[in-house]
């Protein structure tokens, strides 16, 4: 059994990324650790007010036997896997104009008018708003 102790996200990365480089492990299993202390004295037993909110990761895996094949896990591409086409594929131009319904249009017209009546009333009093 592999156990890692690490403080950063970078760092967290940097070594899962390690590990399964090597092709020996199983795939790495992260865990965030967090610190709460208890107040504990009798039958009074809570949680302390402050919590520390990150305080490090751990991360396991197991050594595989010689000669086991660790078959690849289903993951999404990461971003340095997509190509120029894939990254085409989902700018404004290729998705497509979005048209914005009659409804929506009136609504924002109403609300515009409505501003512009407030904007006219605070004039008129010259109150200077």
């Amino acid at each position: 059994m592999l156990l890692c102790y690490v403080a950063t996200v970078t760092q967290l990365s940097r070594v899962a990324e390690a590990i399964r480089a090597t092709g020996s492990y199983t795939e790495p299993d992260p865990t965030e650790t967090l610190v709460r202390g208890w107040h504990v004295e009798g039958l009074a037993v809570r949680p302390d007010h402050r919590m520390v909110g990150h305080t490090g990761f751990l991360l396991t895996a197991r050594r595989l036997a010689p000669g086991a094949v660790l078959t690849p896990p289903a993951r999404r591409a990461s971003k340095t896997e997509y190509g120029d086409e894939d990254v085409e594929a989902w700018t404004p131009g290729a998705l497509g104009e979005h048209v914005k319904s009659d409804k929506r249009l009136r609504k924002v017209a109403r609300e515009a008018q409505r501003l512009a009546g407030q904007a006219r009333s605070h004039g008129a009093t010259g109150d200077g708003r």
